[in-house]
């Protein structure tokens, strides 16, 4: 209890880094200039695109934003809590865990330089994912699903004659089996988070934080808005939904439907919901789309940027990009060849961003920033 009492007492120390933060800002915002380059051609590209099309299918900016505060807010605490203990128990194995935790958390977003180092791109997220939101709901208008058929083709050539589902089957179909893949993909979203807070705010300003914050935007980008409009298809779990006959994927539906009788299976709701939500029949969730798959092209991104970083993490984020990849084509929510351009496509990404970045950080606005963050007590 003495230890916990320590926490709520004032921080002199924490007021004044606050102080120093916001001082810092317009260098910090000078030193991501390169970001809202980016986000703002992105935003122009969406107006234009958007204004050649009958846009009945947009959704409201304040539903939008809304769900984004509401869904943000709660998962960015867990991805904190989860930095924190990972830094408490396992980093520094803390003879006082608990008081260290409550510490932490109260100076996260502060300590280090963080808050002048975070903010600039946090405040660019809620547009940067509006924007990919529009046009994840209108794909079909900018390019009707057209190339499922092709890939479903694909698919069965590069994989012996067979779809990877039904090699995948006789291992995987067990409703236990199917609810674990389910858990990591839907632990993909938290997992994004704990990428990005630790992006956004722990990691020290550089080379490395850039390519990999550049490579991330550029991941949604290219693979979530052009690419998907380039190849627009829905993904097998709403292959026969099309009308497209015979339906290769019927087997795989009616397995997980019935496995969602005895465990939940949260795929198959969500399948509905964004089914829904295609045709106009009430459903909020919009947005189907599947080649090339944003899912597996950030799982790999994860693990890239943390290759430098311990063999634990190194090895959970391997774990979670393989279960990504397997749980995609058993959830019917890909084809394989939805992973293989997203994988090829990221590796593209993170080559080049890797060299803007170079050049980015020797930039007098970026190298600057660096230097005012020099003297903060940097993480290890």
């Amino acid at each position: 209890m003495a230890d916990l009492a320590q926490v709520a007492q004032p921080d002199r120390e924490a007021v004044a880094a606050v102080k120093a933060a916001f001082r810092s800002l317009p260098g910090s915002f000078g030193a991501h200039l390169s970001f809202f380059v980016l986000c703002a051609a992105y935003i122009a590209a969406y107006l234009f695109a958007a204004s050649t099309i009958n846009q009945g299918g947009m959704i409201s900016i304040v539903s939008m934003f809304s769900t984004f505060m509401l869904v943000s807010g709660p998962i960015l605490l867990a991805a904190a809590i989860l930095i924190e203990l990972d830094r408490v128990i396992r980093r520094e194995r803390s003879q006082h865990p608990l008081a260290d935790l409550a510490k932490g958390l109260l100076t996260f977003f502060t300590r280090d330089g963080r808050f002048a180092r975070g903010l600039p791109l946090f405040l660019m997220l809620p547009p940067f994912m509006f924007v990919f939101a529009q046009v994840k709901a209108l794909i079909p208008v900018f390019q009707p699903f057209a190339w499922d058929p092709a890939f479903d083709h694909l698919d069965r050539v590069m994989h012996f004659g067979r779809l990877p589902w039904e090699w995948l089957q006789p291992v995987l179909g067990f409703a236990p089996v199917t609810l674990v893949l389910n858990l990591n993909y839907n632990f993909w979203f938290l997992a994004m988070w704990i990428f990005l807070v630790h992006f956004l705010w722990v990691e020290r300003s550089g080379i490395h934080r850039t390519r990999t914050l550049l490579a991330f935007f550029l991941t949604w980008v290219i693979c979530g808005s052009l690419l998907a409009v380039l190849l627009s298809s829905a993904g097998p779990a709403f292959y026969g939904r099309l009308g497209l006959s015979p339906d290769p994927y019927a087997g795989l539906m009616a397995y997980l439907r019935a496995a969602n009788e005895a465990l939940p299976i949260w795929a198959v709701p969500v399948q509905d919901m964004l089914w829904a939500g295609y045709t106009g029949e009430g459903g909020l969730l919009r947005g189907i789309s599947a080649m090339p798959s944003v899912h597996n092209a950030s799982a790999l991104l994860l693990v890239l940027a943390v290759w430098n970083r311990s063999i634990f993490v190194r090895s959970v984020a391997i774990a979670h990009a393989v279960l990504i990849f397997i749980g995609s084509i058993h959830l019917a929510w890909h084809y394989a060849v939805d992973s293989y351009l997203a994988w090829a496509v990221t590796l593209a990404i993170w080559w080049g961003a890797g060299a803007v970045a170079r050049r980015w950080e020797e930039t007098p606005l970026a190298r600057n920033f660096s230097m005012s963050q020099a003297g903060h007590r940097q993480p290890a």
